[in-house]
């Protein structure tokens, strides 16, 4: 089933890269992800991996965040994989101490959903409610992603 997930995934991602090369001047590894749909997905995140710090990604991160809220709302991800996935964009999206500061609040909202799972500091439906808040900011982004926002 996971096996699954993923090639559905891979090729969303190829899809996304093809209409980007359609509409706009963009960078080669571009084309080798277009062209990448016989690799694992593994490997296409690694080719994604090289292109963020080459070009500006800030804007992809607030389309990720806005996303994230949008899939907990629709109950499409679990409270646990929610933080799981903030404390990923936290840890591998941010590449600059720049963005490790303007992204800390991620790291802020991790620290505290795990501090109120462990039953130490806090509730778990505050921190919830807290990071919803704060991707608030981002749900704007998520039209970003039609197709008809690529005009």
């Amino acid at each position: 089933m996971l096996y699954l997930q993923a090639i559905k995934k891979k090729n969303e991602v190829i899809q996304w890269v093809d209409n980007c090369i359609e509409k706009y001047d963009v960078p080669y590894e571009f084309i080798e992800l277009s062209l990448s749909s016989s690799k694992k997905i593994a490997d296409i995140l690694l080719i994604l991996k090289s292109l963020y710090g080459k070009h500006e990604f800030q804007l992809p991160m607030y389309i990720m965040l806005g996303k994230l809220r949008s899939e907990f709302i629709d109950k499409n991800i679990s409270t646990e994989n929610f933080f799981t996935y903030i404390y990923s964009l936290y840890t591998q999206g941010c590449t600059s101490d720049e963005e490790m500061s303007q992204f800390s609040f991620l790291d802020r909202l991790s620290d505290g959903y795990y501090l109120a799972t462990e039953g130490i500091y806090g509730e778990v439906e505050d921190i919830v409610q807290d990071a919803l808040d704060e991707l608030m900011n981002f749900e704007e982004y998520i039209v970003l992603l039609s197709d008809d926002s690529l005009n």
